[in-house]
């Protein structure tokens, strides 16, 4: 009886005090900074990555630099892989961050302010990219991460301060789990190879998609997950938190939102750019309707969630708004008016607003204290893979629904093996005819790729059901 009442005792004192918390002049500098750090980041979606601790940052400052003055293939790609492996801790550290200042009951206020500079980021970054490629040159898209870098550098040491436990480097290195995320990022990167290569490169039913690397990549994962379940010592993917069914589908909800948002985002520009004839610029401008109408969402529900301490509205209210908008997705073609697409654009914006905010606190609320690092980490990681497969599979089957609608047309399939770039030819062509026949073999792939968005939606909305609800801490 007295280890109860103890227990109720302490229930009270951690509610008090997430109730009464204000967050103090440093708490706000650290969320500002990782607002800082987390709109780099989303810039590097498509332009570049950043990183937020000192060593991290320095690795990326060197591969801008490397990738600015690079003058083969070779150096350029080591210089990405510089930047890649210095930024890949971003979005979790972000969390983490937030995790150790921020009481659960108020941190949807506070990591709305990261969440959305990371999408604003995110959707503007096709805008700057085309600012930069017409009015400079490429190498200026990276040569413009040095001046955030080196602010990074300066504010991160003297802003941010963690709860940290004081052991040796050796003792941190031997901690981590070598074996397993090796093995984990084998299998992960032997699928994205499968996906990539499928129909593209080599026939779905080929040695080199099926066998190397599809088949290896199943057979690495089994051996992840009986490593991280048996063999790790501290496993880096604690399986204790997919420990029931309302886990499972909010990290699944988690990287199927990702992928939706890439096949959007990237898919649109790429429509502007092919069907309707738009500049980089054009096209960078035209996206901005999309986080015209996320960021404020974003806030609001933010604040919604802080005042109501309830999630689950927001997350189905957000899978609604994404049919809708993949529905409508479905409708762009070359002659659709101007202000519908607009509006189009708009309710994708409202419905990833919505989705963005209610899934970082879905997963936050599922985690008991001792894992919301690791939660917080997998999150990130689901998220992060369902922007790679958006690229992967949308790519892939874009492309081979691009080949089927350009062989019905009677034209040259191997237009579709260099889509992308065929889109500046495409725009300067004479032959208006021949320009209009190839776009309409464009739009029809691009309904085929936002049908499959569709379905997705409706799944993931279908899924979400399964989410159990959770009250923050202190709602009233």
């Amino acid at each position: 009886m007295q280890e109860a009442k103890y227990t109720d005792m302490e229930a009270a004192v951690e509610v008090n005090k997430q109730v009464t918390w204000e967050a103090g002049r440093r708490a706000r500098l650290t969320v500002l900074t990782l607002a800082f750090v987390s709109l780099i980041v989303a810039l590097g979606a498509t332009i570049l990555i950043t990183a937020l601790p000192d060593a991290a940052l320095l690795f990326f400052t060197i591969g801008s630099i490397v990738v600015g003055i690079a003058q083969s293939m070779d150096v350029l790609l080591l210089g990405q892989v510089l930047k890649g492996v210095s930024g890949a801790g971003i979005l979790p550290m972000t969390q983490i961050v937030l995790c150790d200042i921020v009481p659960l009951r108020f941190r949807p206020k506070y990591a709305s302010v990261a969440q959305l500079a990371w999408a604003i980021g995110l959707i503007n970054s096709p805008l700057i990219g085309g600012l930069m490629v017409r009015h400079v040159t490429w190498r200026w898209i990276f040569y413009m991460n040095l001046p955030f870098c080196g602010v990074g550098m300066v504010i991160v040491p003297f802003i941010i301060r963690l709860k940290t436990k004081q052991s040796s480097t050796m003792a941190k290195l031997t901690r981590i789990d070598w074996i397993g995320e090796f093995l984990f990022i084998g299998c992960m990167t032997s699928f994205l190879m499968a996906i990539t290569w499928g129909g593209v490169d080599h026939a779905w039913d080929s040695e080199a998609t099926l066998v190397a690397p599809l088949v290896i990549g199943i057979v690495k994962t089994i051996v992840s997950i009986l490593w991280e379940k048996w063999g790790a010592r501290e496993p880096f993917i604690r399986l204790a938190i997919f420990s029931n069914w309302s886990a499972h589908a909010g990290y699944y909800c988690a990287m199927t939102q990702g992928l939706v948002l890439f096949i959007q985002l990237y898919y649109i520009s790429l429509y502007l750019t092919s069907v309707k004839g738009f500049s980089p610029v054009h096209t960078g401008v035209a996206t901005i309707s999309m986080s015209s109408i996320l960021v404020p969402t974003g806030v609001i529900v933010s604040l919604l969630i802080s005042r109501t301490g309830r999630i689950r509205w927001a997350l189905w209210s957000g899978w609604v708004f994404q049919i809708l908008a993949s529905g409508l997705l479905i409708l762009l073609d070359g002659t659709i008016a101007t202000w519908r697409w607009v509006l189009i654009l708009m309710t994708c914006g409202f419905g990833h607003g919505v989705l963005l905010q209610a899934l970082t606190f879905v997963r936050q609320t599922m985690a008991k204290d001792t894992d919301e690092s690791y939660a917080a980490t997998i999150y990130n990681f689901s998220s992060t893979l369902g922007t790679a497969f958006g690229v992967a599979i949308g790519g892939t089957m874009f492309l081979n629904r691009l080949k089927h609608h350009l062989a019905s047309a009677g034209f040259d399939v191997t237009i579709a093996s260099n889509a992308d770039q065929y889109v500046a030819v495409l725009n300067t062509m004479t032959d208006q005819a021949l320009r209009h026949d190839i776009s309409v073999a464009y739009a029809a792939s691009f309904k085929n790729l936002f049908e499959l968005g569709l379905a997705l939606a409706i799944l993931d909305a279908l899924v979400s059901l399964l989410i159990r609800e959770s009250v923050l801490i202190g709602s009233m």
